[in-house]
């Protein structure tokens, strides 16, 4: 082989190397494009994790706060936790009820009347965190309690709505839902499908 064709084979490999180089230089400028991208989103994630935590922190306060008030003014030995947990990557809240110190399940507690309070609640707790009207429809709300413990829930609501500037609006026949009501109307049957409405005070 000739000289004249060493140089021109060398020429050509040099060529290929100085392609070579430039990728080389392109993929690590990428490669470190996309570690600094990486690096921020492992940041972002982190600093959005730390707000979640802190928000559901203050979420929970509010909403356990709400609900062991009314649960614990006329169930005494009942309380209520929300914990939230991660599963399938996603953070879930759990609801869980005690009763002392052991764990219930409110659906099948003392005929329902447990499940109705920690309903209504729950609703309440609910509410406090959104920007809806507020105005909130419970019907026959103590419906589910013995007549004992009707004026206590009467008398949490009543406070409770004062409290959070919430009007309730609340049908019922329960004597003590009447008395807390700041208007009461009377809803009676004139003829049938006609109805009568007096506003008692």
């Amino acid at each position: 082989m000739m000289v004249s064709q060493y140089k021109e084979a060398l020429q050509q490999e040099k060529g290929k190397l100085s392609i070579l180089q430039k990728q080389l230089a392109q993929f690590v400028t990428t490669k470190e494009t996309l570690e600094n991208r990486a690096k921020a989103i492992q940041e972002a994630q982190l600093y959005i994790q730390r707000v979640a935590v802190e928000t559901q922190a203050k979420v929970v306060v509010k909403i356990e706060a709400i609900v062991n008030k009314v649960i614990q003014t006329v169930f005494p030995d009942y309380s209520f936790e929300l914990k939230y947990e991660i599963k399938r990557g996603k953070s879930e809240a759990q609801l869980k009820f005690y009763k002392g110190q052991n764990e219930i399940d409110v659906m099948e507690s003392d005929g329902g009347g447990v499940c109705d309070v920690v309903s209504v609640a729950l609703r309440l707790a609910i509410w406090s965190l959104s920007d809806t009207a507020n105005v909130m429809f419970l019907d026959e709300p103590d419906k589910g309690l013995s007549t004992d413990l009707r004026p206590r829930f009467s008398e949490v609501l009543h406070e409770l709505s004062n409290k959070l500037n919430l009007q309730i609006i609340a049908p019922s026949h329960s004597t003590s839902t009447q008395e807390i009501a700041d208007k009461l109307f009377t809803v009676t049957s004139k003829q049938e499908g006609q109805w009568k409405i007096a506003k008692v005070s």
